[in-house]
C-alpha cells in the first residue's frame, strides 16, 4: 500500500508501484540456472491494480539483436505476450505486467 516495492535477483527486476495491491502480500521469485532467462512468481495468479514492471536480463541467452519480448507462460506455452522494451546493448527487455506467475524473454 505504501512506496513502489522492488524486488530484485539475477537479472531479474519487479517494480510495484504504490497502490498497486489493495493489502500487503509477501511476493517471492524464483529462477532457473539455465541458459535461459525467465521468472516465477507467487503467489501465482496475484493481480495489481495499477501494472508493475518487470525487467529482465537476457545476457546469458543466445538472441537476435532486435525482436526481444516478455512472454507470460502458462503449462510451458505462450499465453501472452508483453508489449516490451528491448534494450539490445543492454540486453536487458522490460514490459508492464498486470498479473502472475511465469514469465520469460522470447524472440
Amino acid at each position: 500500500k505504501g512506496e513502489t516495492a522492488v524486488l530484485a535477483l539475477a537479472g531479474v527486476s519487479l517494480k510495484v508501484p504504490r497502490g498497486a495491491l489493495s493489502s500487503p502480500v509477501s511476493i517471492t521469485a524464483h529462477t532457473l540456472p539455465t541458459a535461459t532467462a525467465s521468472v516465477e512468481f507467487s503467489p501465482e495468479g496475484l493481480r495489481f491494480t495499477k501494472s508493475a514492471t518487470l525487467q529482465l536480463s537476457y545476457s546469458k541467452c543466445v538472441t537476435p539483436f532486435v525482436g526481444v519480448t516478455v512472454v507470460y507462460v502458462q503449462a510451458d506455452t505462450v499465453a501472452e505476450i508483453m508489449q516490451s522494451h528491448d534494450q539490445p546493448i543492454k540486453k536487458f527487455v522490460t514490459a508492464k505486467i498486470d498479473h502472475f506467475s511465469s514469465y520469460a524473454v522470447a524472440y
